[in-house]
């Protein structure tokens, strides 16, 4: 009943086969910020784009990434990060969760859905 639904899975890598597009997700924030961003950086740490996502409270947020560079051109097929950095300097890690379609579902010997 889950192949075709739109899953969120508890990872911040991005690997595509082509370009990138339309990429959402959820961020977990655990405390309040005057500003959140979301950094989606090359698999060298390279910092491809910032999205200013502004003040935030506790909680799950949002947010969808373009598939854009931060001239407005498209990145190509690769290995992706998404960070989410907060103003404050804190050892806060805000959890990001992308979201994706379910191709297949499987269960493992111990009965847990993957």
């Amino acid at each position: 009943a889950m192949v075709g639904k739109q899953v969120v899975t508890r990872s911040d890598q991005l690997s595509t086969q082509e370009p990138p597009s339309a990429v959402s997700g959820q961020i977990d924030l655990p405390a309040a910020t005057a500003g959140l961003t979301l950094s989606v950086q090359s698999a060298s740490g390279q910092t491809l784009r910032s999205l200013p996502l502004g003040s935030q409270a506790a909680g799950i947020h949002e947010f969808t990434w373009d598939g854009l560079d931060l001239n407005g051109n498209p990145l190509p097929a690769g290995d992706y990060r998404l960070v989410a950095v907060v103003a404050e300097s804190s050892d806060q890690s805000p959890e990001v969760r992308l979201r994706d379609q379910d191709t297949s579902v499987t269960v493992d010997e111990t009965a847990e859905l993957h």
